[in-house]
C-alpha cells in the first residue's frame, strides 16, 4: 500500500503538483485492491510562491497531517510537506491514532510553552 501511495505522489510531484492534503481520509482502496490517493482540492503548483490561506484567511489542510512549513504558514509549500503527511499515515496504522490529536490550533502549536 505505501509503494502505491508514493508512485501517486511521485507522478504528482513529477507533474510539479503538491497535494497538501495527504491523509488517511484521501486515500482510497479500489474494489481490484489498488490504492489511490484522491482529493487534490487543495493542491498547487510546487513553484506557486504565496500565502497559503484561502481567501476568508482560514488555513486549509488538516492540521493533524500538516507539516511544519504548512502549519507555519510558510509562503511556499514543497514536495516534502506531503512526505511529511504521508509518513503520519504509517504511524497511525501502528498506534491506531495520528501523531498528534486534537484539532485546529492546539496541534499546530505544539509543543506548547
Amino acid at each position: 500500500m505505501g509503494e502505491q501511495i508514493c508512485h501517486d505522489l511521485q507522478a504528482a510531484h513529477t507533474a510539479g503538483v503538491v497535494h497538501r492534503d495527504i491523509k488517511p481520509a484521501n486515500i482510497l482502496l479500489t474494489a481490484g485492491g489498488r490504492v489511490k490517493v484522491c482529493n487534490f482540492g487543495i493542491a498547487r503548483r510546487a513553484d506557486a510562491v504565496g500565502h497559503p490561506v484561502t481567501g476568508t484567511g482560514a488555513m486549509i489542510g488538516t492540521p493533524s497531517y500538516m507539516s511544519p512549513e504548512q502549519a507555519r504558514g510558510d509562503a511556499k509549500i514543497g514536495t516534502r510537506s506531503d512526505l511529511y503527511s504521508l509518513g503520519c499515515l504509517p504511524y497511525e496504522l501502528l498506534t491506531s491514532a495520528p501523531p498528534f490529536t486534537g484539532g485546529g490550533w492546539p496541534v499546530l502549536s505544539w509543543p506548547s510553552t
